[in-house]
């Protein structure tokens, strides 16, 4: 029936799988994702890059497939494109929580704003970490990287061989953990000094319990707080990029786990 429009039941499947895997991606990957992103120039990104893709990867031997057997393949370009997805954006957030860390430390947790990025409601130092590290990720291109494991995927688990490793389980504990630490890393040096400067109003009440200390300590922790800020992007620059490169690194262990048996 296929062959009268030029390509065959098994090429039809093929595409399919390679569509499903790449509109998943770009649905969850950083960049892509976001609302600012129209999605049906998501949809379109697809179909192109599936149309480049489909004749570029080694075809399966086991094509076409029954209906049922379609569905489950669907269902597993679906799981890896958001496993790799979720993977790839923990990066994001890092830094929303070291931002959140911030903005309770100098006294801005209530100062919200509108994510551009999600349209959701977040804190505005949270925002502006966030904004910043993506304009950090797109100077050094890292973009590319999600690029480039959006095709390098098909090479290294092809469509009717993914493997589930042992070893994936504690993987994703080891990744959710870094959130915690590497977030506390970023934020450190505001919130160490903000921590002191609440001990150091504390032990004044402590001597001068007749004024009134913790009256002041809200503008002070905020005036504090921004002139740290305006000392503190170099090395909020280097930690991101560690964090970037961190997330590459466990990117390509999950591709590693995921086609351990391949």
């Amino acid at each position: 029936m296929f062959e009268s429009i030029g390509f065959t039941l098994a090429q039809l499947e093929l595409w399919l799988l390679v569509f499903v895997r790449f509109l998943t991606l770009l649905s969850v990957l950083p960049f892509f994702s976001y609302s600012s992103v129209d999605a049906r120039m998501r949809v379109f990104l697809a179909i192109a890059m599936a149309s480049i893709m489909v004749k570029l990867i080694p075809y399966p031997d086991n094509f076409p497939v029954e209906f049922t057997m379609l569905m489950f393949c669907v269902t597993r370009e679906v799981f890896l494109g958001l496993c790799i997805g979720l993977f790839s954006g923990f990066f994001v957030e890092i830094v929303k929580f070291a931002g959140n860390q911030t903005s309770q430390m100098i006294g801005l947790s209530m100062a919200s704003a509108i994510d551009p990025t999600t349209q959701e409601e977040s804190q505005a130092i949270s925002e502006l970490f966030h904004i910043i590290a993506i304009l950090l990720i797109l100077a050094i291109n890292g973009h590319h990287f999600f690029l480039r494991v959006m095709f390098d995927t098909f090479f290294i688990i092809p469509v009717t061989a993914i493997n589930y490793d042992h070893q994936m389980v504690p993987q994703m504990i080891d990744i959710a953990s870094n959130i915690i630490i590497l977030g506390i890393r970023i934020a450190a040096p505001i919130v160490i000094i903000a921590f002191f400067i609440r001990i150091a109003v504390g032990i004044m009440n402590r001597l001068v319990q007749e004024a009134d200390v913790f009256s002041v300590l809200l503008i002070l922790e905020i005036l504090i707080g921004f002139y740290i800020l305006m000392h503190y992007w170099p090395y909020f620059a280097q930690m991101v990029n560690m964090v970037f490169n961190i997330t590459q690194n466990q990117v390509l262990t999950i591709l590693r786990l995921l086609s351990a048996n391949y």
